[in-house]
């Protein structure tokens, strides 16, 4: 038995072995290759241009390139021949969404009547609403309109949010749904945190994503900081997931922060995320678009106080007093220092933090996810 599984996602060939840009490393693929699938096919895209985060490639995973179908020209004059191939070389079809070619890979599964499994793991319109210039934001509701096309066409639909994603997305009546985090993790701390800084200590702020990242609010949180040193606060921002500021340079020079920001490349296990994650006093995710994002859900379990934007399932972790709206650097200024500044609700917050990130422990969602997964394929077990 073969699956495919079809994504926008890029990877990275190196040395023969193909590497992932984010988060799809070898250890996700296990959970597909279960209940008698001999082989999984991955259609996603390539890049010259990124550099390897981690490994994605392991035994009885297989990586097919496709062609770029994200752009203006592909949308209107890209015919879908090397898709319908794809889809034909797999028994079922699992597509994560949003994404230009599970769009495509829906649209011909169904003309030959194969199950449709949709992974829903975000919201298109959110970022090219929050984010874009004026032709974005025009075509947001195009996106919009797409992906909930794509949904109610799909036979089994599962969502990372609890909420969110289901009323802005909802799967057709007789589709078997389901919401199943894509993040999961070992276990909680035990403990949660108290102010461990003293008076004019220094207060270590972190994020993970791209440096580079547009979407990630990288220079939200740059002139956040600003803001907070100007308040002459000892604080430090620390971004995890690479070494390139790119655009964000100019923010940085602009703000005269260079001492204060600190990009730390990549790092490859869970264990030395966590100890990273350890290190810093208080997480941010100020970015412009999320599904249900694994890097708060780590940052709770380490009992970290989160500020983040109330964009995608994000109020369904965060508490709503520390969300703001995208790219208000101000907002986020002074959330942050309202967590400085009181101790205990510091010390609340993070205790909140466990509770919240206890929900995602491996074994409480690894039995709901087979159980879906075993349903999906259950007509050719």
């Amino acid at each position: 038995m073969i699956v495919g599984f079809f994504t926008d996602h890029k990877f990275v060939t190196f040395n023969g072995n193909v590497y992932t840009t984010g988060s799809l490393e070898a250890e996700i693929w296990s959970k597909y290759l279960v209940h008698g699938v001999e082989q999984l096919k991955v259609f996603g895209r390539e890049t010259k241009f990124q550099k390897p985060r981690a490994k994605s490639y392991r035994p009885g995973v297989k990586f097919h390139f496709l062609k770029d179908y994200s752009n203006l020209n592909s949308l209107l004059f890209s015919n879908n021949q090397e898709i319908r191939e794809a889809v034909s070389s797999v028994d079922f079809v699992i597509c994560r969404l949003p994404s230009e070619i599970g769009y495509r890979a829906i649209s011909e599964a169904i003309k030959v009547g194969k199950k449709v499994y949709a992974e829903v793991v975000a919201c298109p319109s959110d970022n090219l609403s929050n984010y874009g210039n004026f032709v974005a934001k025009a075509y947001s509701w195009v996106a919009f309109s797409r992906m909930r096309k794509a949904v109610q066409s799909a036979q089994f639909v599962t969502y990372v949010t609890q909420e969110f994603l289901q009323k802005r997305y909802p799967a057709k009546i007789d589709s078997i749904t389901s919401a199943i985090s894509d993040v999961s993790i070992p276990c909680t701390k035990t403990v949660s945190r108290s102010v461990s800084w003293r008076k004019g200590g220094l207060i270590k702020i972190g994020l993970i994503g791209s440096p580079s990242s547009k979407i990630k609010g990288v220079d939200v949180a740059i002139k956040a900081l600003s803001l907070l040193l100007e308040c002459e606060l000892n604080v430090e921002l620390r971004v995890l997931g690479g070494d390139d500021l790119g655009r964000n340079r100019k923010f940085i020079n602009k703000f005269g922060v260079e001492e204060r920001v600190h990009c730390e490349g990549f790092l490859v296990s869970r264990d030395e995320v966590f100890a990273w994650l350890d290190s810093l006093d208080i997480y941010i995710q100020p970015s412009y678009t999320e599904g249900l994002p694994r890097a708060v859900v780590e940052a709770m379990s380490r009992g970290l106080p989160v500020v983040a934007t109330n964009v995608g399932g994000m109020s369904e972790l965060v508490n709503n007093n520390y969300l703001f709206s995208p790219g208000n650097f101000r907002d986020l200024a002074n959330l942050i220092k309202d967590l400085i500044g009181e101790p205990n609700e510091y010390e609340v917050q993070s205790k909140q933090s466990l509770l919240v990130s206890a929900r995602f422990i491996d074994d409480l969602l690894a039995s709901q996810r087979e159980e879906f997964y075993y349903e999906f394929l259950r007509p050719m077990l």
